[in-house]
C-alpha cells in the first residue's frame, strides 16, 4: 500500500527501507500510478484539472547562476524567498510578454505556472528538482533538436533581466510534457484537496473518512498527516506501507516494527 502525504516529514524510522520522493503530493501520485518519473504528465494532468485546452507545459520561475564553464538552477519555489503578491505580479508581468508571442500562462499556484505550446513534443527535459544545483549545459543542449525552447530560455532571462537589475527570478524552467493515459484503476482513498484531481488519474476514488476502510485500499492521499485518525495510523503500524512525503520517502513494514520490539526484549535480558 502507498501512503502519499502532502508535507514535509521531520523524522524518519531508523528500521525503513529508503525509497525515493519526487518533491511534491502530485509527483508522488503520478510515479505511484506507473508513470515515467523523468517525464510525468503533470502539465497534462493539471490541464484537464482546470479544463484548459491544447497542449501544455510546466514552467517554474527560477533563479539561474552561471559558472565559466556551465550553468546551473540554485533555487526555485520556496526557495527563492518571495511572498504570493510578488510571484502573481511577475506572474501578470510575465504572462503580459508571453501574450505577444501567441503563448498563454496559467496560474496553478505561485510556484507551479502552465504554458501553453504547440512544441510540447520537441521538449526532452526532467523536472525541476531532479536538476536543481546540477550542470546543465548538457540538458540544455538535449532539450530541443530544433533549439526552440532553448531560444525561449534565453528570451525568458532576457525578460526577467529588465524587471530589475539584480532579480530574484531571473529564469524559468519546462518540464512535464509526458502524456496521461486511461485512467488507472488503482483504488484511491483521499481526502476533498485532493479528490478532484485523483478522479482525473483512478476510476476507483473514495473520500477519506473517518469509517473509511483501508482493507483494499491501494493508494490512500492526504494533505496532511493529522487527517489520519488513530484507527487507521494502528492500521497502517500493522501493514506493509510505502510512505511519501515531500522531503523524503520508505517502506516500512510489520517485520520492522517486530525488529524492533525483539531487540527491546533482548537488550531487557
Amino acid at each position: 500500500m502507498d501512503v502519499i502525504i502532502n508535507a514535509d516529514s521531520l523524522t524518519s524510522p531508523g528500521e525503513a527501507k529508503t525509497l525515493v520522493s519526487q518533491g511534491s503530493a502530485l509527483l508522488n501520485l503520478l510515479s505511484c500510478l506507473d508513470y515515467d518519473t523523468e517525464n510525468p504528465p503533470l502539465a497534462a494532468l493539471l490541464a484537464q484539472y482546470h479544463q484548459l485546452e491544447g497542449d501544455w507545459l510546466i514552467l517554474n520561475p527560477a533563479h539561474w547562476q552561471a559558472s565559466h564553464n556551465n550553468v546551473a538552477i540554485i533555487a526555485f519555489g520556496k526557495e527563492l524567498g518571495l511572498d504570493k503578491s510578488e510571484l502573481e505580479t511577475i506572474f501578470h508581468r510575465f504572462s503580459a510578454h508571453l501574450r505577444q508571442n501567441s503563448m498563454a500562462l496559467y496560474y496553478h499556484d505561485e510556484h507551479i505556472w502552465l504554458v501553453s505550446s504547440t512544441h510540447n513534443s520537441l521538449l526532452k527535459t526532467k523536472p525541476i528538482h531532479q536538476i536543481l544545483n546540477k550542470p546543465l549545459m548538457f540538458e540544455l543542449a538535449a532539450m530541443d533538436d530544433t533549439m526552440y525552447w532553448q531560444k525561449f530560455l534565453t528570451e525568458s532571462q532576457m525578460f526577467f533581466s529588465t524587471l530589475n537589475n539584480q532579480p530574484v527570478i531571473n529564469g524559468v524552467w519546462l518540464w512535464g510534457g509526458g502524456l496521461l493515459g486511461e485512467k488507472k484503476n488503482t483504488k484511491i482513498i483521499t481526502d476533498s484537496s485532493f479528490f478532484e484531481i485523483a478522479q482525473l488519474c483512478s476510476t476507483d476514488v473514495s473520500l477519506y473518512e473517518a469509517s473509511s476502510s483501508l482493507n483494499h485500499c491501494d493508494l490512500l492521499l492526504l494533505s496532511d498527516i493529522s487527517v489520519l485518525n488513530k484507527t487507521h495510523q494502528e492500521q497502517l503500524e500493522k501493514r506493509e506501507v510505502c510512505w511519501y512525503w515531500n522531503n523524503q520517502a520508505y517502506a516500512y513494514s510489520p517485520a520492522s516494527w517486530l525488529t524492533r520490539l525483539w531487540r527491546t526484549f533482548v537488550h531487557a535480558h
